[in-house]
């Protein structure tokens, strides 16, 4: 249903009260589950029905099952220009291509971010904040913060058991089981003995996953590394990326890049030592994808410098496979090129990129895979004010209603 229609319904509904009221409930459902999300937040004031609406478990599955088919959109996370900061996020729109902000995080998130860390994670329709602080070289794990952002509600997990010096291995992610709308998140670190061990490379891993169908969080056995990695590259929580199952990092040892994986299933860790340095590892509809040079024995094919395309992995030979799909020069040479790099998400028809412009903007650049076009939209530009203030982690997020805390 198009925008002005759905707006034409509400107000024909607002005018016909009576008419509204001797309808079935669940046929009332059904016709405000045609509205478009931002529509079905605006009529919420025309009565206390429809206010709370979004709070009956009947038309939250409904409306998410008329949505489902729906594809994620790239979601970014920053602090507030306003005192006090609070934590704010927006997500970009492709078929308007802007970006739109949305509801602003709870107010516990407020927090001095030149003393606290954050990292924003999402699952189906909730968003996972992690906040972070070190002290004397060991980080300390506030509570997890889990948020449906459309119902507002909120939960704090419990805490994790295990402490991290500020150097060591970290590495996050939050997945979902979507049968029994439950979510489930990922933390592991090398377990530190003592603030001064964080010079030496970590050689196993504590893994602690928290299960939102119990409310706790349990501890597998400690993993051995057969690869030492170096805590430097490390240091910060190291997102995650699933594909079937598992869970895929991007890592390194002191002079080997490292594909290291977790299998959720079977519990198991895996590395695999890869010749290539992945620009970012990103998931396409079911394939590992990643950016990398491309290379003509052994170097550099020379256009404009170097020339970067899109590669998916081989499940079977476990090597990275061209796509054919290149980013053209005059879109990757708008990127700054430093340690905050570029990011990418993908999902159906539409590939993202987003990171700082030589200009100093916070840009996005948008792939068409159908259409095989490339564009950098012209509105969705962000105030450079945002450069010191933007949570690292592009995420995406599809809106749903019925995933509870």
């Amino acid at each position: 249903m198009a925008e002005g229609e759905s707006e034409k319904m509400a107000t024909v509904i607002e005018e016909s009260p009576c008419l509204w009221t001797k309808l079935p409930r669940e046929l009332q459902h059904k016709v405000l589950s045609y509205l478009p999300l931002r529509n079905l937040f605006q009529v919420r004031c025309v009565c206390k029905d429809w206010r709370y609406v979004i709070h009956r478990r009947g038309f939250r599955s409904m409306y998410d099952s008329m949505y489902s088919p729906e594809h994620p959109n790239p979601a970014i996370c920053y602090v507030g220009s306003y005192y006090p900061s609070a934590l704010e996020w927006s997500m970009y729109d492709y078929i308007n291509k802007v970006w739109k902000k949305m509801r602003s995080f709870p107010a516990q998130t407020r927090v001095d971010q030149y003393l606290v860390d954050q990292s924003v994670y999402s699952v189906e329709g909730l968003l996972c904040l992690l906040l972070w602080k070190q002290e004397q070289k060991v980080r300390t794990h506030f509570p997890w913060l889990v948020w449906n952002p459309l119902t507002n509600k909120s939960k704090s997990l419990p805490p994790c058991k295990h402490k991290t010096v500020n150097r060591g291995t970290f590495f996050v992610h939050a997945f979902a089981d979507e049968a029994t709308k439950t979510y489930k998140i990922l933390m592991a670190h090398n377990p530190k003995q003592h603030p001064y061990q964080y010079m030496e490379t970590d050689t196993s891993l504590v893994t602690e996953i928290y299960d939102s169908a119990t409310g706790a969080w349990r501890e597998s056995p400690e993993y051995k590394l057969r690869l030492p990695l170096s805590p430097s590259f490390n240091q910060a929580p190291k997102r995650g990326m699933l594909c079937n199952g598992v869970i895929y990092f991007v890592t390194r040892t002191s002079n080997e890049n490292v594909l290291l994986s977790y299998d959720i299933q079977n519990d198991q860790w895996h590395e695999e030592i890869t010749d290539e340095e992945c620009m970012e590892i990103f998931e396409w509809d079911g394939k590992v994808m990643t950016a990398m040079p491309l290379l003509a024995d052994d170097f550099f094919m020379d256009e404009n410098g170097y020339r970067i395309s899109l590669f998916e992995r081989s499940p079977a030979t476990k090597r990275w496979v061209d796509t054919g799909i290149e980013i053209p020069f005059k879109i990757r040479n708008k990127f700054v090129e430093d340690e905050e790099g570029v990011e990418i998400a993908a999902s159906g028809n539409h590939l993202a990129i987003t990171g700082y412009t030589r200009d100093g903007s916070f840009r996005i650049a948008v792939y068409k895979k159908e259409e095989k076009y490339w564009r950098f939209p012209p509105t969705a530009a962000f105030s450079d004010k945002m450069r010191q203030a933007r949570i690292e982690g592009l995420f995406q997020f599809k809106p749903r209603l019925d995933w509870v805390p």
